[in-house]
């Protein structure tokens, strides 16, 4: 047989070749061995994507978008197959006939059965939707910004124009109590330091003040009460509105001036037996805009009579904190 094989392989004309026997063994092994190997690393392939639900209508009412489809036969009636709050949508795409909606953490497909129709007219009413809320939730948030600092502000400062102007009443005396003077800068502190969110910061050095009072000296100490409450003044004479919806703001200034005037009126009596009818006007005019404006209602004949029962040289600090306290009591409804 080997001389056989050997003829034949010496044999020129001879169109077979040898194959070894090995490979007649092997190659139907190794052929099975992929085959399982495929088997065993064979991955799934990716799951089909959503491509959407079928919808035939929409409709916008309520803040609502809702989607249906028409079901029934032979008479079809309208199902809806979805809901989606709008204000409540986080992005919303559109393209051709397709339709795509970001909601509660989630994206939702929907998809015209018509190929003509098209979503471009509901995706900008509903973007249209959001960039408004979007608006008025930043002009709420600015309008309570404003309203805290607003209130903030007032709280501080009226305390400061108080015990200013206390100071002012009790240097007019002829009889200068001192110790009730250094007990009024006691309670003043040894600044005032506001920084709101939306309107001006204010920042005042009482260091001053408080020297002049520990040494008391006469010309010093009302120079400085004035510096203060002029500061006061200006800073809430100054505040500007934005616009002319801002009532928030322009009630609050004209309720401070209002209350300015009216501790000057005080002090007048005091100085010089006579209120100014200018600044009695102006008291006026300040009250009547607020009870037009806001729910401020102070009545400038209560504040009128009790600066006229005033006694220049009596007791009058429980009679001054009354007169204030019908005032005061109407700051909170701004």
């Amino acid at each position: 047989m080997r001389n056989n094989v050997e003829q034949v392989a010496q044999n020129k004309n001879h169109k077979f070749k040898i194959v070894p026997v090995i490979t007649t063994i092997a190659l139907p092994l190794l052929i099975w061995g992929q085959k399982n190997a495929d088997a065993t690393t064979h991955t799934p392939s990716p799951p089909q994507k959503n491509k959407g639900l079928l919808i035939e209508k929409y409709e916008l009412s309520n803040d609502v978008l809702k989607f249906f489809v028409a079901k029934g036969f032979p008479k079809k009636r309208w199902v809806q197959i979805k809901e989606i709050p709008v204000y409540e949508i986080t992005s919303i795409e559109s393209f051709g006939n397709e339709l795509s909606i970001s909601w509660n953490g989630s994206v939702y497909k929907f998809i015209y059965k018509k190929k003509n129709e098209s979503f471009v007219m509901l995706r900008d009413k509903i973007r249209g939707l959001l960039e408004g809320q979007q608006k008025t939730i930043g002009i709420t948030e600015k309008t309570n910004q404003r309203k805290n600092d607003l209130n903030s502000i007032i709280n501080s400062s009226i305390d400061v124009v108080d015990l200013s102007f206390n100071i002012l009443i009790g240097l007019s005396r002829k009889k200068i109590s001192w110790d009730i003077l250094e007990m009024y800068i006691d309670s003043l502190g040894t600044n005032l330091s506001f920084k709101g969110q939306i309107i001006e910061p204010l920042n005042l050095d009482f260091g001053d003040f408080i020297v002049a009072i520990k040494k008391q000296a006469l010309k010093e100490t009302p120079k400085e009460a004035f510096k203060i409450l002029k500061a006061i003044y200006n800073y809430f004479d100054n505040l500007k509105a934005e616009d002319d919806l801002n009532l928030e703001l322009q009630n609050a200034k004209t309720a401070m001036l209002a209350y300015f005037t009216l501790n000057d009126l005080m002090f007048a009596k005091f100085v010089g037996g006579d209120t100014c009818d200018k600044e009695n006007l102006a008291l006026e005019s300040a009250l009547l805009s607020l009870a037009d404006k806001s729910n401020i209602k102070v009545s400038f004949q209560e504040l009128n009579t009790g600066i006229d029962s005033l006694d220049v040289e009596g007791e009058n600090q429980g009679l001054v904190e009354d007169i204030r306290a019908i005032f005061k009591s109407q700051l909170r409804l701004l």
